[in-house]
């Protein structure tokens, strides 16, 4: 039998081969799965961190969002106590509104020249503004989207000067002289020069208010007849009745008979008196609260048909308040009848009449349908803090009536270069006006009306009263009266 011998030694080196290599696989599929172990937790985190920064992004623009809308809403109730102090006064002083959601509060303060505005509301105190009142804090949150924010504005508080009324004709260094036909109504105020009531024809001067004479004398004659009392600086003369109580600084006629005769002072004092009815500035610059300005018309000559034209348009229109703007004119426009096409017109919500270089009106083709005419010829004063009318050449108002001006509507003419007055005969020449004149002569700033006086009232702008009264009920500082409001804004702040 035979034997064969096999050798087993290239086996063994093959079956070590093989066991070799099959251990490197075996290293290698791990170190791939480690990496891809790695690359999944790498992934992981690098998404987990977008996600997270996804989302504190989209929270904080949320936020942001919330956030702006919140400061929307508190600046909503910062205007919307803003636009109640300016037009109503300050009737509440808490304010709250719902889309957008706010609460406002306005805190008056009372800051001394040179004094710091406060930073916040902290010691303030929520009430009304008063005669002490030189700044408001409005202070307002808004809250939007479980986000809030509050506003702080600080505001300039003005009191705007009230003035009265001065009467009815003031001429040359005479002072005050009646017309003919005299009736007024309110409380006569002559700044300079002397008060004569000596017309001799019955029934025809009376004077339904108080009179005072600042510097000058007063005489009383034939059928002058006062209501009221009289106050004078210097003496009263001549023959005649004051109903009320004569208070005069010099000597007083046993002629003129009265309630009462005194040396006493004037009640209000007349430092007040002159404060009251000192001159006041309107002019181009001028805000008009509550009105909007409907038309403007170049640095042009104005005085045409068509330009009356739009003017008539105007005044005959319907709506809000307006402000026609003819300042700019280089000419005098001329409203009488015999230049316009339509002499039927009825001014039916108030107008604010803008010039510059003059105006003339006629009676007889306008009528009041519930609004107020307020004919302003532009003044500013060389010296705001010592207003004075300034005409530097310029043409003044012209009123001229042949009938009288029964049915005309309440109508304030204010002019710093004044106002001439005509009609025929120089009698009754404004019988039947209703309103107001305020026009300068002789140096002294003269606020006159005739029969029956009108009170002209814009909040946060002027109040021209026609009673002494009056003037003393709306408040003020130092005697001034006026109508308070808010002035520019000073700073705001947002927390």
């Amino acid at each position: 039998m035979l034997v064969r011998r096999v050798s087993i030694r290239p086996l063994r080196g093959l079956l070590n081969q093989r066991g070799c290599r099959g251990r490197t696989l075996g290293r290698e599929d791990g170190a791939a799965l480690v990496a891809v172990v790695v690359v999944m937790v790498v992934g992981f985190v690098v998404v987990s961190l977008v996600g997270v920064a996804a989302m504190f992004s989209m929270q904080s623009t949320q936020a942001e969002a919330g956030r702006v809308r919140a400061l929307v809403a508190a600046e909503s109730g910062r205007d919307a106590m803003l636009g109640a102090l300016t037009s109503g006064g300050c009737a509440v002083t808490t304010l709250t509104g719902t889309e957008p959601t706010f609460t406002a509060r306005v805190f008056p303060v009372s800051v001394p020249a040179g004094g710091g505005l406060p930073s916040s509301t902290v010691g303030l105190v929520e009430r009304c503004p008063d005669a002490s009142t030189t700044h408001v804090v409005i202070s307002s949150e808004g809250t939007a989207d479980r986000q809030s924010v509050t506003v702080d504005a600080v505001y300039e508080w003005k009191v705007e000067r009230e003035v009265t009324r001065l009467g009815g004709s003031v001429g040359g260094g005479s002072g005050f002289t009646v017309l003919a036909s005299a009736f007024y109504e309110g409380d006569l105020v002559i700044r300079s020069g002397d008060f004569n009531c000596d017309l001799a024809l019955p029934l025809l001067n009376h004077f339904d208010g108080d009179v005072y004479v600042l510097n000058g004398n007063a005489r009383i004659l034939g059928f002058c007849s006062l209501s009221g009392d009289l106050y004078v600086s210097g003496d009263v003369t001549g023959v005649g009745t004051v109903s009320g109580r004569i208070v005069a600084g010099g000597s007083i006629s046993f002629l003129v008979f009265s309630a009462s005769k005194s040396n006493g002072p004037f009640d209000p004092p007349a430092e007040e008196l002159l404060e009251r009815t000192q001159w006041f500035d309107l002019n181009e610059a001028t805000a008009w609260p509550g009105f909007t300005t409907e038309l403007t018309l170049p640095a042009a000559t104005c005085n045409s048909p068509a330009v009356r034209g739009q003017i008539v348009d105007l005044l005959n229109g319907s709506g809000g308040k307006i402000v026609i703007d003819t300042s700019a004119c280089i000419d005098q426009i001329d409203l009488s009848p015999a230049f316009l096409s339509s002499t039927s017109v009825t001014v039916k919500r108030d107008v604010v009449l803008l010039v510059n270089n003059g105006f003339r009106f006629a009676s007889g083709w306008l009528s009041g349908g519930g609004g107020k005419l307020y004919v302003v010829q532009t003044n500013t004063s060389a010296d705001p803090e010592n207003p004075a009318p300034r005409c530097e050449g310029r043409t003044g108002i012209t009123l001229t009536a042949s009938g009288g001006w029964g049915g005309w509507p309440e109508t304030l003419v204010y002019s710093p270069c004044g106002v001439t007055v005509s009609g025929a005969g120089g009698v009754n020449i404004l019988s039947g006006f209703k309103g107001q004149i305020i026009a300068p002569t002789s140096g002294s700033w003269n606020i006159l009306a005739t029969r029956t006086c009108a009170r002209f009232t814009i909040p946060g702008l002027f109040d021209l009263v026609c009673d002494l009264s009056d003037a003393g009920s709306s408040g003020g500082t130092g005697g001034t009266g006026g109508a308070s409001a808010p002035g520019a804004l000073v700073r705001q702040t947002e927390r």
